[in-house]
């Protein structure tokens, strides 16, 4: 019982967005749980424990945790669990939800797919409805970020027909955010708003930390992205202004408010944010926002190195949406250091990425948009 209430307590403290004390609390569950021999709350344990490092971004340990709980779910023959943790395995190879920390170890799409296929099949031969939602959500999550866009939105537009049917909360919020993020990553904020704004109305009655900071920070971000900055400064007053930096959701809320700070032309101000969010790590989101600092602040050289190494990065892990935007920030840095020739070429190699992933989409509006804006140089404020 001891073991019990400490798991739920951990799994409290989760909602809560406070991942040290649900790893201290979950560590010492965990530790009764296996001196009882008791085989699922030891499951069960991990698996939050996986949950932990998910909501932290620590994607390498959270990887190493799930895989031994589905091990264990396996042994046992809970199906559905098993459906759950194998659904979390398959965006472990990239989402947007982990844009904010250092990128994932390389994993092969096919093995993602795998394990992406077997959680749906599972969700469905138990006939477990929500499961199957979830299982659809992160198939569009893994699909978005190797630019599959088209496939990715028809996997989040059943996953959000079937927790609207079941009137799941929680998956209502998470596939109305992924897909604002989708459209947003098209070059459609207008389009992703609506979707952004019913995310943030769910996520703000959820109970949870994660899902209210995520929602709060990306309906913002649309707002800047949008030009409409007194509304983004609007949602993010609401949050504290000594919010840790210690979690997604929290991370998210300290990226948009950088993105706020450049808009309003404090580029000094925005990139002090991001490289306390960085710590000198290689944060793909962050070195892009970084860019556009450095050239605000007319120190574009600074940042040429860390925009190849990303570049780099996203070829290794066949990441098009970013290697994407690599080239198109190395057009940027190229035209702002005076090399035309070089930003000309970066151009013309994100028009060719762009081309490909218009194609995975169905003809109409938002594959032209795709077209028309993919490869357009982008203007960045002068600092004041």
């Amino acid at each position: 019982m001891v073991a019990e209430s400490l798991a739920q307590l951990g799994n409290w403290h989760l909602n809560r967005d406070r991942p040290a004390e649900a790893e201290q609390c979950l560590t010492e569950a965990l530790a009764i749980f296996e001196r009882q021999e008791d085989r699922r709350g030891v499951a069960r344990t991990v698996d939050l424990l996986g949950t932990v490092s998910d909501i932290a971004g620590d994607i390498a340990l959270m990887r190493q945790r799930y895989e031994r709980a589905a091990e264990l779910f396996r042994a046992l023959d809970e199906r559905q669990s098993l459906s759950s943790t194998l659904a979390t395995l398959l965006i472990a190879g990239g989402a947007y939800v982990f844009e904010t920390v250092a990128l994932p170890p390389p994993m092969p799409a096919a093995e993602a797919l795998s394990v992406g296929e077997e959680a749906l099949a599972l969700a469905r031969e138990t006939g477990w409805r929500a499961g199957e939602a979830y299982a659809l959500g992160n198939f569009a999550l893994h699909f978005a970020a190797h630019g599959a866009y088209g496939r990715a939105l028809e996997s989040i537009g059943d996953a959000l027909a079937i927790a609207r049917e079941i009137d799941h909360r929680e998956w209502m919020t998470a596939s109305e955010w992924t897909q604002g993020m989708i459209l947003a990553a098209l070059l459609a904020p207008a389009r992703s708003h609506e979707c952004f704004r019913r995310a943030f109305d769910l996520g703000q009655s959820s109970g949870s930390w994660h899902w209210r900071n995520l929602t709060a920070a990306n309906l913002a971000e649309n707002h800047v992205a949008l030009g409409e900055l007194d509304p983004a400064a609007a949602i993010l007053a609401e949050i504290a202004v000594d919010l840790p930096m210690d979690t997604l959701g929290q991370r998210r809320v300290w990226t948009a408010r950088a993105k706020l700070a450049l808009a309003r032309g404090d580029a000094a101000g925005a990139l002090a944010t991001v490289q306390a969010l960085a710590a000198k790590r290689d944060i793909p989101l962050l070195t892009l926002l970084a860019t556009d600092c450095l050239i605000a602040l007319n120190r574009p050289e600074e940042a040429a190195e860390p925009l190849r190494e990303t570049l780099r990065a996203a070829e290794e892990r066949e990441l098009d949406p970013l290697r994407w935007r690599s080239h198109l920030a190395l057009s940027r840095i190229s035209a702002a250091l005076g090399d035309q020739s070089q930003a000309a070429a970066h151009r013309r190699s994100a028009r060719s990425i762009v081309d490909q992933l218009a194609q995975t989409l169905p003809g109409g509006e938002i594959r032209d948009e795709v077209l028309a804006n993919g490869s357009a140089p982008r203007r960045t404020r002068p600092p004041h």
